[in-house]
């Protein structure tokens, strides 16, 4: 079993189930490269990882002194808890598995890969020019790591699908205000959108539409805003800021 972060690649050896009673963890395994212990949360794929679920497992694992690194490999997310993150000494890694390995019928092979790390795209959050109390949020970039290469390449522009932005963002969950299809001023569907909407949207709304710079909104009552984008490769990556009133 192999996994990977941004700036390396794991091997995973010795894969056991966690020994100890635990509701959330389920394996402890061995890194080659290292020899360090590290506890596992392994999820099936009609299960999402949960905040709760994640914050108990790095309880457990945080027990065991020489536990340093939990990997959580799931399908999918909470919206607000899908970013590898640090608490104390214990580094949680968060792995997103590939929809392929539900496919029986695939064949594995070096170009086919389980998981990959859940990246966090990097955001601007700034004033409105002129409008001190109305916000903007620019898409800067992304680092996307290639496990059949080892290698880390800068996300493009033209590598965005579309991105959402929730402008008011509870902590919960993510409800998409505002969605952009950067670049995609000639795609079909859209001009037909655009036509049909007819004189009822405004110009400089539609070109933030095709921006990765959104249209000014309020400050969010909650003090948050979430941001996700979606690659056309179909990766996921989710980022939230505070924003102060």
């Amino acid at each position: 079993m192999s996994g990977g972060g941004v700036e390396s690649r794991w091997h995973l050896d010795d894969v056991e189930t966690w020994p100890d009673e635990s509701s959330s963890l389920t394996h402890e395994a061995r890194i080659r490269e290292t020899g360090e212990r590290v506890a596992l949360v392994v999820l099936s794929d009609d299960q999402t990882a949960t905040r709760n679920q994640v914050d108990r497992a790095a309880e457990e694992a945080a027990a065991r002194g020489a536990i340093r690194k939990l990997i959580v490999a799931a399908f999918e997310y909470e919206a607000d808890d899908a970013r590898s993150e640090a608490r104390g000494r214990l580094e949680i890694i968060r792995l997103r598995a590939n929809r392929d390995l539900a496919i029986a019928e695939l064949k594995p092979g070096r170009e086919d890969h389980a998981f990959v790390v859940v990246g966090e795209p990097e955001i601007e959050v700034r004033n409105a020019p002129g409008q001190p109390q109305r916000i903007v949020v620019e898409v800067k970039g992304w680092n996307t790591y290639d496990p059949a290469t080892g290698n880390v390449r800068a996300g493009k522009p033209g590598d965005i699908d579309c991105w959402l932005l929730d402008t008011d963002h509870d902590g919960r969950s993510f409800y998409a205000r505002r969605i952009h299809f950067p670049g995609k001023s000639q795609d079909r569907q859209l001009k037909r959108f655009r036509s049909a909407l007819g004189s009822r949207i405004r110009p400089e709304h539609w070109a933030s539409m095709e921006s990765l710079t959104s249209a000014p909104f309020s400050r969010p009552k909650s003090g948050r805003i979430a941001v996700r984008v979606v690659t056309t490769t179909g990766d996921e990556m989710l980022a939230v800021r505070d924003v102060p009133p």
